[in-house]
């Protein structure tokens, strides 16, 4: 039982340490990380970008380059988002019910309806 794991994990790396391996999931995450940083790509679409590169290596090549694609497009998404400082999990508003709560950059729940800019619109002053 063991035998045939350690032997398929003994395979799998002596294929990755290839030198054109290596340098193919380096390729892939430079290639990802910068269609990931653009607005509306994600890793699916940068795979899918990728494949046409896929068809002239042998397959196991082609499976290391989609790899890296693909994790270097997950974290070029993060740099684009972490550049404009859109931190995604703080904005995110939960039901239409509930849409105008926001979270404050402290942290607790505040009502968009209590800015000085809505306050003067409707003259709502406390």
């Amino acid at each position: 039982m063991w035998d045939g794991m350690i032997n398929g994990m003994l395979t799998g790396i002596s294929t990755t340490m290839v030198p054109f391996n290596i340098a193919l999931v380096l390729f892939g995450c430079f290639m990802g990380s910068l269609i990931g940083m653009l607005p509306g790509l994600g890793p699916i679409t940068a795979v899918a970008l990728m494949i046409p590169v896929t068809y002239g290596l042998d397959p196991a090549s082609g499976m290391v380059l989609l790899a890296g694609v693909y994790y270097g497009a997950i974290f070029g998404g993060s740099t684009s988002s972490i550049l404009i400082t859109e931190w995604t999990g703080i904005r995110v508003r939960l039901t239409p019910p509930n849409s105008f709560l926001s979270l404050s950059s402290t942290g607790s729940m505040t009502s968009e309806l209590d800015s000085p800019k809505i306050r003067s619109l409707t003259s709502m002053n406390p």
